[in-house]
């Protein structure tokens, strides 16, 4: 049986086009990948992630569509599950909530949200959003949100849809443990994950909840390359135009070179406990994005 593979659609990468997400989508699960994620910014160029999948919805049936990660704080609680809930009714109970906190104050200025308590808000948002998704009349009088009363419809199909939570940090990784559904690492590769995975569960402990029903995930970035020079340049201006600066040493936390390197490197990130590695492309030309998805041919 195959290893379970994800893709994430290239909805921050320059160039993205509709074929590029709406025809990759139908693609990958044509190719037999498992599900789709997208990335969230506000002050970046990338395409709107929950739109992003709802578009992929259209032209799929199976696969699972997943954001890795939202930026939950910078959203009201309830609009955000009513998007939500849509998107799973709308694609058949197929959606994984991916989160997090948010680490560019740039985006909260944009949302008129504050950076600090951002944590604490979120916390308290998925509370509140997993109560609308399950219950009627809901109250809530919290530290960020005070609601009486609201019956926010549709409930999802999902009872209730899957919170997963990225991040880094020591105090993120117990949140994850605490109260998510699952982890997603971020772009640090097999090396981080190895770090992090086992503070999650040990959170989970802490907290009386059974480590071992938490699922995880890994982005896998990813640049399909004969000419290996070539690739890690590609990988490092992706790297330098989204964070700044190059975050990852390239060679060791990226999938990058011929197909048959990048299939090796995804057998590190299996190796290291990653249970769902999601393959991000930083190009969206179509060669390129072919190869990416004949490397699920080559890992099965």
């Amino acid at each position: 049986m195959a290893r379970p593979l994800a893709l994430c659609l290239p909805n921050s990468v320059p160039g993205v086009s509709r074929e590029s997400i709406v025809g990759l989508a139908a693609r990958a699960e044509q190719a037999g990948f498992d599900s789709l994620w997208t990335i969230d910014r506000l002050v970046y160029d990338n395409l709107e992630p929950l739109i992003t999948l709802a578009a992929a919805a259209a032209v799929t049936q199976r696969v699972r569509l997943g954001t890795s990660i939202f930026l939950l704080p910078l959203r009201q609680p309830a609009l955000l599950a009513k998007m939500v809930a849509s998107l799973d009714v709308l694609s058949r109970g197929r959606v994984v909530l991916g989160v997090g906190v948010g680490s560019r104050e740039s985006d909260f200025i944009a949302a008129d949200t504050p950076y600090r308590g951002r944590g604490a808000r979120t916390e308290e948002a998925i509370a509140l959003i997993r109560r609308f998704w399950t219950e009627g009349a809901v109250t809530h009088e919290g530290r960020f949100y005070q609601v009486k009363e609201l019956d926010i419809g549709p409930k999802p199909l999902q009872r209730p849809i899957p919170f997963w939570m990225g991040g880094r940090a020591d105090r993120a990784l117990d949140r994850v443990g605490r109260i998510a559904d699952g982890y997603v690492g971020g772009g640090g590769g097999p090396r981080r994950f190895r770090e992090a995975w086992p503070k999650v569960r040990a959170a989970a402990q802490r907290a009386g909840r059974d480590p071992d029903l938490l699922r995880n995930a890994c982005l896998a970035y990813v640049c399909v390359d004969d000419h290996l020079a070539r690739a890690e340049e590609t990988m490092a201006a992706y790297f330098r135009r989204y964070y700044g600066s190059v975050i990852v040493e390239v060679g060791q936390d990226t999938a990058i070179g011929p197909p048959r390197a990048c299939v090796e490197k995804l057998q590190e990130f299996y190796e290291a406990g990653v249970q769902i590695p999601i393959l991000v492309p930083v190009r969206v030309d179509e060669p390129h994005l072919e190869r990416v998805l004949e490397i699920r041919a080559l890992l099965s």
